[in-house]
């Protein structure tokens, strides 16, 4: 239990991470009561450490949103070529993608803009499929 409280007080990606080192650490202990190993697997910390990194990634997705809106309600309607412009504007920097670290990913589309986190099995263009996409059609 002290390593999965450890496990989610770590930073995002490491914690994804940790959490799925910890699981495969779990099924490996032979020494565990029944009683312990259930318990311990119905908790499912690595699932729901990856529900908390999808949680967290729609949310600064969002964030992001709204200082691409302020932006374009100040800047004449145009949309910013980077959320690097955005820093005037209500974002202290860009928040980092939960699954890999890097800085959340923005794409102009014809019709609005798309936010997005590569998810946990998402192939980083921003299509709804798999990447966690907050998408503002105008």
């Amino acid at each position: 239990m002290d390593r999965y409280i450890q496990t989610a007080q770590t930073d995002f990606p490491e914690r994804i991470a940790a959490a799925q080192l910890l699981r495969r650490s779990l099924d490996q202990q032979a020494g565990l009561h029944a009683f312990s190993r259930g318990w311990l697997r119905g908790m499912n910390g690595s699932r729901i450490i990856l529900k908390d990194a999808a949680v967290t990634a729609r949310l600064r997705s969002a964030r992001i949103a709204i200082a691409v809106e302020r932006f374009r309600v100040s800047h004449e309607h145009q949309l910013p070529q980077t959320l690097a412009e955005l820093t005037p504007f209500g974002s202290s920097g860009v928040p980092n993608d939960p699954f890999d670290g890097q800085p959340l990913r923005y794409k102009k589309l014809t019709m609005g803009y798309v936010v997005y986190s590569i998810g946990e099995k998402g192939d980083g263009t921003g299509g709804r499929q798999d990447d966690l996409a907050f998408l503002v059609e105008r």
